[in-house]
């Protein structure tokens, strides 16, 4: 007989009304998915401690409590009902964070936790401000696109971004990239940018796409 403290894995799909509350005596828990089952609220976990993944995609999240996971790496949160970044306090060692498809508002101070993130995606969002984002600088793929804003802001202190894409936003010029030196990929697509003149004051080495298309 497997005690529930031997449980590495759990995968739960298309189970509405499942709880997680057993999940709290799963200590050995590294991979969670939980997707398809009218989640609510997130939460359980704190005692999961080597927990490294954690999918919740397609559920109704409102509420996220992954606090003090300092083992987790992946967060896959998309197809939800979050209307803002929280939840990720002491969470060092996050690299993945997909919050696409979420109704999230503004950045925040949510992000300030991740010392090591690596890739966040909100795309498909209702952003209108990037504000909060300049707390990630360890961030390489950084994808804002379909939301509503007229500016991209606070990319000064993110100078190791390899990949921006912010497409299908009300943008009216190029953002300012004077600090993105390993910027490789750029898409800009589905904007109201009329030129990409501003490009011509970055130094951009690496630069090997741009994708600008009404």
């Amino acid at each position: 007989i497997v005690q529930l403290h031997q449980v590495s894995s759990v995968t739960l799909q298309d189970l509405p009304g499942c709880s997680l509350s057993t999940l709290g005596q799963c200590w050995s828990l590294r991979y969670v998915t939980v997707t398809r089952c009218g989640l609510i609220c997130l939460d359980g976990l704190s005692q999961c401690r080597h927990l490294l993944y954690v999918n919740a995609e397609h559920n109704l999240l409102e509420y996220v409590d992954l606090r003090d996971l300092g083992s987790l790496q992946v967060a896959r949160l998309a197809h939800n009902n979050l209307g803002s970044v929280h939840g990720l306090d002491g969470c060092i060692n996050l690299r993945w964070l997909d919050l696409s498809h979420n109704s999230i508002t503004r950045v925040g101070s949510g992000l300030s936790p991740l010392r090591r993130l690596h890739t966040l995606d909100m795309s498909h969002n209702q952003l209108v401000s990037s504000q909060g984002l300049e707390v990630a600088v360890t961030c390489q793929r950084l994808l804002l696109d379909h939301n509503y804003l007229q500016a991209v802001e606070g990319l000064d202190k993110m100078c190791l971004l390899s990949e921006l894409s912010v497409a299908g936003n009300n943008l009216l010029k190029v953002p300012d990239l004077k600090n993105q030196v390993l910027l490789q990929f750029l898409n800009v697509n589905e904007n109201s940018i009329k030129s990409l003149t501003g490009l011509s004051s970055a130094w951009l080495p690496l630069l090997h796409t741009i994708a600008c298309e009404k």
